[in-house]
């Protein structure tokens, strides 16, 4: 989210495949299809210091993160 906002581009997930031209003016998500929700682990893009993606780049940045949690004892 950092880098499109500050920069902007677009983002893709690895294992998205483009089956045609990304012809965006402003901003576009991916949109899940079996769901029919955003799903912005699979493709954003934006012009650099667009707002939606200024506002949905701030949340990470009140997110404590504690690395422990990601461990399980098995």
């Amino acid at each position: 989210m950092w880098c499109v906002y500050t920069y902007g581009g677009i983002y893709l997930d690895v294992d998205v495949e483009l089956i045609k031209d990304l012809d965006v003016d402003n901003n576009f998500f991916a949109l899940e299809s079996y769901t029919n929700s955003v799903a912005l682990g699979l493709a954003f893009g934006a012009e650099k210091g667009n707002n939606v993606i200024g506002s949905l780049a701030s949340i990470y940045n009140n997110i404590k993160l504690d690395l422990n949690d990601c461990y399980k004892q098995v």
